[in-house]
C-alpha cells in the first residue's frame, strides 16, 4: 500500500512543469498577440507558477521576433514593456487515504484523494507593445531588436510541447 501511495504522489508532483512555448487559450497559458495597427502589436506571454520570470520574458521576445519576421520586417522596437505578477492556485500535493466497510458483504474499500487547491504561487505575464520596421537596426536605441538575430539566438531556449 505504501508503494502505491508513493507512486501516486510522485506522479502528481511530476505533473507540474514549465509552460511550453505555445499559443494561449482559455485553458492554458502561453503567448497572445493583438495587431493594433500597421506594424504595431501588443505581445504577451503568460506562464504558470513553475515558469520563471526570465523564461516568460524570453518567450515574449521570441514571439515579438516571429511577428516581426511574419510582417516582412527586420527589427522591432519595444515601446513599452511590463511584467505582471499574479497569484495562481496550484493543486495540493498531499494525498489522503481511507479504508472502510460497506455493502451487504462487508467488503473493504480503499479510497484515495489528492485534495483540493492548497497553495497560492506567483505566475508571471510579460507584456510589450512593439513596432516593427524594415532595414538596419538603429544601434543607438537600446529598445531596438534585430528580429533575425534574436530569434536565432533564443531558439535553443524555446521548449515546445
Amino acid at each position: 500500500m505504501r508503494n502505491i501511495l508513493f507512486l501516486c504522489l510522485f506522479f502528481l508532483v511530476g505533473c507540474a512543469t514549465v509552460t511550453p512555448y505555445q499559443a494561449a487559450n482559455d485553458n492554458k497559458p502561453g503567448y497572445r498577440d493583438v495587431k493594433l495597427g500597421e506594424h504595431r502589436y501588443r505581445v504577451s506571454f503568460q506562464g504558470n507558477s513553475q515558469t520563471p520570470h526570465d523564461i516568460v520574458d524570453v518567450y515574449m521576445l521570441y514571439r515579438a521576433s516571429e511577428l516581426t519576421l511574419a510582417e516582412g520586417d527586420d527589427y522591432f522596437i519595444v515601446q513599452d514593456q511590463s511584467t505582471d505578477v499574479k497569484p495562481t492556485i496550484e493543486g495540493s500535493s498531499g494525498v489522503s487515504t481511507g479504508f472502510g466497510f460497506g455493502g451487504r458483504r462487508g467488503i473493504g474499500m480503499i479510497g484515495m484523494s489528492t485534495g483540493g487547491p492548497s497553495e497560492v504561487e506567483n505566475g508571471y505575464t510579460s507584456n510589450a507593445f512593439i513596432s516593427t520596421f524594415k532595414g538596419e537596426v538603429p544601434k543607438e536605441n537600446p529598445k531596438a531588436y534585430d528580429a533575425h538575430e534574436l530569434k536565432r539566438s533564443l531558439e535553443p531556449r524555446i521548449q515546445r510541447r
